[in-house]
């Protein structure tokens, strides 16, 4: 690449917009031997006043180019498309996963505008019961929108198409939709479990790890409940037998799923208690 070697001359943009003056050089730096030491638009305005035909063959390319890979995508769209709909799991597409995120859920903005009103949780903020619905119909996936226009949302709203785009950069409707992505992580939690165990399951110690952080969370709400409350005499018969089987080896949140497995037998009868 070098300096485009075309000079300005009287009337072109450049000039008239005083930007530079007649005589200047083209400072682009896109010039090659390919367009005769002109950059690509000099180039073009050369062919433009010396040879039309072949500009218009160079146009006539560049749209053929152009609508071959339009066809090409759209080739390619089609068999994702297909590919999806017949074998989903191929592209990682867990129907478990989108129930859990809820994003198959149908939206009305109807419904949720009464639901808001009923519940009143504005404490008499302007609009906030339509800016909650609103905010509730945008989190939804535009499929599973109920009406699907903004048109039609800013009827049942009675509010502009302007103000609705006011309301969508608020900072309320921001917040809202935090709110409802840690809702959705909340509901997906029984969701992360299964998967856990299904990995635990497969042996996959990266899955112990996930496991282990989910139960140091579980004892953080609740650390009384670690253990099952059994009389001094079972809880050391449990030991022993924890002992005994190479169990107490193991270390942490494992060691401890372990004497829990060992405490429940002794408590439900499956092992017998030394007299």
């Amino acid at each position: 690449m070098k300096q485009c070697s075309y000079r300005f001359r009287e009337g072109d943009t450049y000039v008239t917009s005083g930007k530079g003056k007649v005589g200047d050089q083209c400072p682009s730096m896109y010039a090659s031997e390919k367009t005769s030491g002109l950059c690509y638009g000099h180039y073009n305005q050369w062919l433009k006043e010396n040879d039309p035909a072949k500009l218009d063959a160079a146009k006539d390319k560049r749209a053929a180019t152009i609508s071959a890979k339009k066809d090409e995508a759209a080739e390619n769209h089609d068999k994702l498309v297909n590919e999806s709909g017949e074998n989903p799991g191929k592209f990682g597409i867990d129907s478990s996963i989108i129930e859990a995120m809820g994003l198959n859920i149908q939206t009305s903005l109807e419904e949720e505008l009464a639901l808001y009103k009923s519940l009143n949780l504005g404490e008499g903020q302007e609009n906030y019961d339509e800016k909650m619905a609103y905010a509730r119909w945008l989190s939804t996936p535009e499929s599973k929108r109920n009406p699907r226009s903004i048109e039609a949302a800013a009827k049942i709203l009675c509010i502009t198409k302007a103000t609705l785009e006011l309301w969508r950069r608020s900072p309320e409707l921001t917040k809202f939709k935090s709110r409802n992505a840690e809702a959705m992580l909340e509901n997906a939690y029984s969701l992360v479990v299964y998967k856990t165990l299904q990995g635990i399951d497969r042996l996959d110690y990266r899955f112990f790890k996930i496991y282990q952080e989910l139960l140091k969370d579980v004892r953080v709400k609740s650390p009384t409940n670690n253990f099952p409350k059994l009389p001094d005499s079972l809880v050391k018969q449990a030991e022993k037998r924890n002992e005994e089987s190479g169990r107490s080896q193991m270390h942490g949140s494992l060691n401890d799923i372990e004497k829990n497995a060992v405490f429940g037998a002794v408590r439900d009868g499956d092992v017998e208690i030394e007299q």
